[in-house]
């Protein structure tokens, strides 16, 4: 079997893509899942992408957004269901992160929806999704 090292010489030195992804193919049989990552990596780096770094940064997306008829953003709206505390609690930082983009966007309107079984503990479940809310113009729960 050929080291890491080998495999990524061997696909750098490949004459054409279809070689290429010919010998990418071959990963899994010749090397452990723990080498993967690493091998993929430098080949990305040595051959696509120089300035690779394991730096990134994951971006809150809403699940839908409105426009109006010029491509204007007029609205975000995040739909999410819980159906414990734990997970409610877990969208609370979501729905945060969420607001902090709409307030960074002008204040567009973000509207978020929360449904399921979460709420039978008000304090360390509902407070928490409420709170990273801040100051929202309605509220409306339905247990």
């Amino acid at each position: 079997m050929p080291t890491p090292e080998e495999t990524v010489s061997a696909i750098i030195s490949a004459p054409d893509w279809n070689a290429r992804v010919a010998k990418i193919r071959q990963i899994p049989q010749q090397h452990g899942t723990n080498q993967h990552s690493a091998i993929y990596a430098a080949v990305a780096a040595q051959l696509y992408v120089p300035n690779l770094a394991p730096d990134f940064a994951y971006v809150h997306a809403p699940d839908f957004v409105v426009y109006d008829q010029n491509d204007g953003l007029r609205a975000m709206l995040e739909c999410k269901g819980a159906n414990d505390g734990g997970t409610a609690r877990d969208k609370a930082l979501r729905f945060a992160k969420l607001r902090e983009e709409s307030v960074r966007l002008n204040g567009t309107p973000l509207f978020v929806v929360l449904g399921g079984l979460g709420w039978t503990r008000v304090n360390d479940t509902l407070g928490p999704v409420v709170r990273g809310l801040r100051r929202p113009s309605l509220y409306a729960f339905q247990s």
